[in-house]
């Protein structure tokens, strides 16, 4: 038996700015405002459905977008949007696949997940004195028509110029109206686990 599954993108990924801050501190006139994009080939995007006495993984590679800070008085502003495809999750079942993108996500109404940044919270400096942190990133999640907001916590490090961003965050389907897969004997959890790896790096072409 097949169990369709969603999964939003997520996310959460954008702390990507922490890299212009370490510029700020070297350079008495850094240039802003500074944009960033994800490295497609290096981002991903999945989430973990539980059922009847299995769980159902899923995934995409097709995340994109781009992320702009600007400096403001003594804070930095962010804004930007990450734009997953929502045909492009796949579980590994092809028949289940289809279910899910025809019943769950309705990719034909709603092709794309975006999420929006709108804040940062916790020790994000931690990331320029020892090359990693966790921190919270805050923002709006708009998934099968429905935007809601979100506090999503993450771990960020840097490695030879990149940054890469990785967590995850629980997504209830009915509070995105998407229908719950269960049927017959197969019972699934409304909430599912989304998590996400994303890869930035500076656009500078911008």
């Amino acid at each position: 038996m097949n169990v369709q599954s969603f999964k939003p993108l997520v996310l959460g990924t954008f702390i990507l700015f922490l890299l212009p801050l370490s510029g700020v501190a070297q350079s008495s006139n850094p240039v802003w405002p500074r944009t960033f994009r994800i490295v497609p080939a290096g981002s991903s995007v999945g989430f973990v459905m539980k059922a009847t006495l299995h769980k159902v993984k899923g995934k995409t590679g097709s995340v994109k977008g781009r992320v702009s800070l600007s400096l403001e008085e003594s804070s930095v502003k962010m804004d930007g949007t990450i734009r997953i495809d929502a045909s492009s999750l796949v579980t590994g079942n092809g028949r289940r696949d289809r279910s899910m993108r025809k019943n769950q996500l309705e990719v034909k109404s709603h092709p794309t997940i975006l999420f929006r940044p709108t804040g940062l919270a916790g020790p994000v400096q931690d990331l320029f004195h020892q090359k990693s942190a966790t921190f919270q990133i805050r923002g709006d999640l708009t998934l099968h028509g429905v935007t809601k907001k979100l506090k999503i916590p993450v771990h960020a490090y840097r490695d030879q110029g990149r940054i890469l961003i990785e967590g995850s965050f629980p997504v209830e389907l009915k509070d995105y109206n998407i229908k719950n897969p269960s049927r017959f004997l197969l019972r699934v959890k409304d909430r599912i686990r989304v998590w996400f790896n994303l890869e930035f790096t500076e656009d500078k072409g911008l």
